[in-house]
């Protein structure tokens, strides 16, 4: 049982580096979308909630 939670945090093995540039473009357009929405709604959430 304790070797099950155990193995849950275990680090990941390493990602493949990306080599495409579209792939890179996409991505990168992709999560700088995502960043900019959270960290607006975050702010958003820690000025108004009290």
């Amino acid at each position: 049982m304790f070797a099950k939670i155990a193995d849950w945090f275990k680090p990941l093995p390493d990602a493949q580096p990306l080599t495409d540039e579209q792939e890179i473009k996409r991505l990168y357009r992709s999560w700088r979308i995502k960043m900019f929405f959270s960290m607006y709604f975050g702010y958003a959430l820690f000025a108004f909630l009290p």
